[in-house]
């Protein structure tokens, strides 16, 4: 299979059906001109959240990590200083 057909196949939107507030819809309706388009707007915006949301969840656990690893360190000092009054 060509690499032009291979990419295709794992970019090919899957079709679904979805309920979505009326207001929803139409804001996204009314970010593009006509009626066409708005649901592309809607994958790119899942899309984006997607990714921030990827990119949020590790910060927060490197964040925890650099918590955790700082009591850690704190503890050690706290009882090095209690062992030599």
């Amino acid at each position: 299979m060509a690499r032009r057909a291979m990419a295709r196949r794992a970019m090919a939107k899957q079709r679904v059906t979805i309920r979505l507030d009326a207001e929803v819809i139409e804001g996204f309706k009314s970010l593009v001109e006509g009626e066409r388009g708005y649901q592309s707007l809607i994958n790119q915006a899942l899309r984006e959240w997607l990714t921030a949301s990827s990119v949020s969840q590790l910060v927060e656990a490197k964040i925890e990590r650099l918590v955790e690893d700082a009591r850690a360190e704190i503890a050690r000092s706290n009882g090095a200083t209690q062992a030599h009054p």
